[in-house]
């Protein structure tokens, strides 16, 4: 299984196809969607390890057990939209709903996880 560095690796590298896919034609915002998505699932192992999740259900458990409800939600939402993009097959996300998203999964996902760290949860 990868260790924390290399689940940082592949965070790290879905945010740049995410940033590379904002910079494409709207068309394009369910794969950006998607991989928000999964770089907020490498956010998540890097910080679960060295626990590792064998599927999504399991990682929202494991957020949880730990007491990291802000970001198992945060992480729940980004999966929904992730697979309501790719299956539902939706007009592209207007950029301010992308904004959201990468808000979410880039910023307050990371931040939920090093506060609840921080405060010894």
């Amino acid at each position: 299984m990868p260790d924390r560095a290399k689940h940082e690796d592949q965070a790290r590298h879905n945010a740049d196809l995410y940033r590379l896919l904002r910079r494409m034609p709207p068309r394009f915002s369910d794969w950006a969607t998607t991989a928000l998505f999964y770089s907020g699932v490498h956010i998540a192992e890097a910080f679960l390890y060295p626990a590792h999740s064998l599927n999504h259900s399991e990682r929202f458990r494991a957020l949880r057990r730990q007491k990291r409800h802000e970001a198992a939600s945060l992480l729940r939402t980004l999966s929904v939209q992730s697979r309501a993009a790719r299956y539902a097959c939706p007009p592209p996300l207007p950029a301010w709903q992308l904004d959201l998203l990468e808000r979410q999964a880039l910023v307050e996902l990371p931040r939920a996880l090093r506060m609840a760290q921080s405060r010894g949860d």
